[in-house]
């Protein structure tokens, strides 16, 4: 009995001695720090999430906002001049008229950009005004809408050139000075329109014109009093009057080199005429685009809105050749709107209009027949814009 109560408890020590030992608590906090860390870094990416999913959407209403921006219908010049700037020479900034159109530009919203133009330094006889344009859109044919892009600064190919009457009188009224200017601005501007604003040249003419007659009148005077004869009367006095020989030669300047030109009474009016070009510069992008959607426009028809979905159906339908009103009425009362009309197309083919009647009391009259049927069905199903019918 003892040695069977003795290897009883062995039996047990080895079976207790089987179990497994329990958890150190090291291992304990190991694990509930790694829950910690999970949980934490769990939290983190929903945090995360949520930025890029605001950012997103933040990007989106940017993006929405530029395009509305960049569609948006520039219906005023002023609007338009924000996206030129207008580009001079230090000299003529320092001018009383520089001034001027910087203040006015400033108000208007243009930006000024001052340019070395030694050539303007060393002679001193004109001015050069030149414009830069500030896109941030362009127009995409396939989606009909200006799309907004990153800022590019593009040179508008126009100058103005400026000049007081008086230093254009001198130039215009003798051959070799003009020769010699017209030579350096078709140099400096060939691919430029150029366009002219000389101030004062109406009173600077008339003025030239009274001293040619002040000095003939002496002349004669002397004739007269015998203190000449009449060859030196006569000497050193042009044929032509200075106006007509500075006219001539401005004619002579639109024809032959294709410049502008604009007469001005004074530095409020040059300034007025520089903003206005700006702005006109600044527009003529925009309608460009309207003339040409306006000419397509007027090119292709316009249909007319109908008084419901039917009504509009068959004033739609009246636009394919031979359809006539009683022929887009028989389908506008048989397929409500276009959808329906497809569909059915599409299902049946030329069956789906093959057949059509007009009702008329007790008579019934057939309005659509097999060949008008197809063509219908050519005509809506093309993919071609210029599909013609021919029956």
């Amino acid at each position: 009995m003892k040695e069977s109560n003795s290897g009883d408890c062995l039996g047990e020590t080895r079976e207790l001695g089987t179990e497994e030992e329990p958890e150190p608590r090291s291992a304990k906090m190991t694990k509930s720090a790694a829950a910690k860390l999970q949980k934490k870094e769990a939290a983190e990416r929903k945090k995360a999430e949520r930025l890029a999913s605001k950012m997103a959407a933040e990007a989106e209403k940017k993006r929405k906002k530029e395009l509305d921006e960049a569609n948006r219908k520039k219906s005023s010049r002023s609007s338009c001049a924000k996206e030129i700037i207008i580009k001079f020479g230090k000299d003529f900034a320092k001018s009383e008229l520089g001034s001027v159109i910087k203040q006015q530009s400033e108000e208007l919203g243009c930006d000024i950009k001052e340019v070395d133009r030694a050539e303007e330094s060393e002679n001193g006889i004109y001015y050069s005004i030149t414009f830069d344009r500030k896109v941030t859109n362009r127009f995409d044919p396939e989606q009909d809408m200006y799309v907004p892009i990153p800022l590019e600064i593009k040179p508008e190919n126009v100058v103005v050139i400026y000049m007081e009457g008086k230093k254009a009188v001198d130039i215009f009224l003798n051959t070799d000075k003009k020769k010699q200017h017209l030579e350096t601005i078709d140099a400096a501007y060939r691919e430029y329109q150029v366009l002219y604003i000389i101030e004062g040249l109406h009173a600077q003419l008339k003025k030239a014109d009274l001293e040619l007659d002040k000095k003939f009148a002496d002349r004669v005077r002397q004739l007269v009093a015998g203190q000449a004869t009449a060859v030196e009367a006569t000497t050193n006095i042009i044929s032509d009057r200075p106006s007509k020989i500075a006219w001539d030669s401005l004619i002579e300047l639109e024809i032959t080199k294709n410049c502008r030109l604009c007469h001005t009474k004074s530095r409020e009016e040059s300034a007025e005429m520089i903003l206005g070009f700006a702005m006109d510069i600044g527009s003529r992008h925009y309608k460009a685009r309207e003339l040409l959607a306006s000419e397509t426009l007027d090119m292709i028809g316009t249909v007319r809105s109908g008084t419901s979905i039917q009504d509009t159906l068959s004033k739609s339908l009246e636009q394919i050749k031979y359809v006539t009103p009683v022929v887009s009425k028989s389908v506008a009362s048989v397929y409500n709107n276009m959808f329906g009309l497809m569909e059915s197309i599409d299902k049946r083919g030329t069956e789906a209009l093959e057949g059509l009647r007009k009702e008329s009391g007790t008579r019934s009259t057939k309005v659509v027949g097999s060949s008008l049927a197809k063509s219908i069905c050519k005509i809506l199903q093309s993919k071609d814009p210029d599909q013609y019918l021919q029956l």
